[in-house]
């Protein structure tokens, strides 16, 4: 595809923007031939407006953290915030990422008169068990956000449900699948340890399985676990050092990240099924456990749970820590099927859930949502 300059895309999304997923859709609108903006939130006030990769960064707003009451005053100052850096930002193209997002660049979206893809990565609905006075207002935000966008990006099949049900024809899944990275042998065999190692990433917290895996090294001393993500509890900091076979090595780009990973045997990814988002879970660390040809290990409530069976890419439990622990020691003694899934792992990511897969969808469906939208500008203006 030609990249010839076509205008200027601003993302908006309340974190700061380090996520690989995010980097991913810049790379498509660069392959588009647009310039890009993101506006983000700095939450943890350690990033600094800059320009990067040919990306402009600008944090419109700043602090209020991750999971706590601050955000009660942070999302709705947020939401203000975007709103107004919609109306005046130069764009051609506005992408939102869920609905704190989504909503106010909708808003300004509707006054300029200008496309916006909406990108669902959680459905807000389901993060909580919010209050009905306050769903319904969420509800209502959605509908009017979901009948502005001109597509909206889902990271599973399965998060079509409740409002983007009614949008079903503007949606597109966009799983979270890597671009090809196998790492040279030499550097993957430099760190490999003898024995079975287990690999947690992410975002470290007892609602995402820590508390699991943490009970599983205390009672198998002889598997290595490796943690690599910001610990969302301080609590467990102290848990973690007590136990020699646990590393955490805490935030690593992708890059590094990937090294590590190619490193272990396994890659875990847990949700606590009693939070209902969780058990639409669709995590990015499978797509890259994939890509490397290392199974997963995820726990049964999920609905995911049936495709990482059927696709013998994985290993399921329940979500318990004696199951899991269980589990763990059954793996070790069972090198021959760990390839096995870890294989079949690879050849699904070869033939149908990788990067060029993904980003051609994307771009096809990013494309076709401008050029409807610039046409319908230009019959309104010849009236």
């Amino acid at each position: 595809m030609q990249n010839t300059q076509r205008g200027r895309v601003v993302f908006g999304w309340a974190a700061e923007g380090g996520s690989p997923l995010i980097h991913r859709r810049l790379s498509a609108y660069t392959r588009l031939g647009y310039s890009v903006t993101y506006a983000g939130c700095d939450r943890l006030r350690n990033s600094k407006d800059r320009t990067e990769g040919g990306v402009e960064y600008r944090y419109i707003t700043r602090g209020f953290g991750y999971a706590n009451w601050k955000l009660i005053i942070g999302i709705p100052w947020w939401i203000l915030k975007l709103f107004l850096f919609g109306l005046r930002a130069r764009a051609d193209v506005f992408h939102a990422f869920d609905l704190d997002s989504g909503f106010p660049l909708a808003a300004a979206a509707r006054l300029r008169k200008i496309p916006l893809i909406y990108d669902v990565l959680d459905n807000f609905d389901l993060r909580h068990h919010w209050p009905w006075p306050l769903m319904t207002l969420i509800r209502a935000a959605e509908r009017f956000t979901c009948r502005t966008a001109g597509v909206i990006a889902v990271t599973d099949q399965n998060r079509v449900l409740g409002t983007l049900a009614g949008f079903a024809d503007k949606v597109v899944v966009i799983n979270g699948c890597p671009p090809d990275r196998r790492v040279p042998p030499g550097v993957a065999e430099a760190g490999i340890q003898q024995g079975l190692t287990v690999a947690l990433v992410g975002f470290l917290a007892y609602q995402r399985g820590l508390g699991l895996l943490l009970e599983a090294a205390r009672a198998l001393p002889q598997v290595r676990f490796v943690l690599i993500g910001r610990l969302a509890e301080a609590a467990a900091a102290p848990v973690m050092a007590a136990l020699p076979n646990v590393t955490h090595l805490g935030a690593l780009d992708w890059e590094q990240c990937i090294v590590e990973l190619s490193r272990t045997d396994i890659v875990c990814a847990f949700y606590n099924p009693a939070i209902p988002i969780n058990r639409l879970a669709a995590s990015q660390k499978w797509y890259d456990a994939m890509m490397l040809g290392i199974p997963i290990l995820s726990n049964r409530e999920i609905v995911n749970a049936a495709w990482i069976e059927r696709e013998d890419i994985g290993y399921t439990a329940p979500y318990d820590a004696a199951a899991v622990t269980a589990l763990i020691e059954q793996i070790s003694r069972d090198p021959v099927g760990r390839r096995r899934k870890g294989a079949n792992g690879r050849r699904l990511y070869e033939t149908e859930l990788n990067w060029n897969a993904m980003e051609d969808r994307l771009c096809s469906r990013i494309g076709a949502a401008i050029d409807a939208a610039r046409r319908a500008r230009d019959v309104e203006a010849n009236r």
